[in-house]
């Protein structure tokens, strides 16, 4: 399993929409800082 962390970023897209950008992705651990600090590990995500 991999898994992508996105943010709604500040960039403005063609149509006027803020913009989607990755923050971090992996296959083992991601760790993101916004809007709070977390590791997730992957392997312990359950669907």
């Amino acid at each position: 399993m991999h898994l992508y962390a996105y943010r709604l970023g500040d960039r403005i897209g063609p149509g006027g929409e803020r913009q989607y950008e990755l923050v971090d992705d992996g296959s083992e651990v991601v760790e993101l800082s916004e809007p709070f600090a977390i590791k997730l590990p992957i392997a312990e995500i359950r669907p």
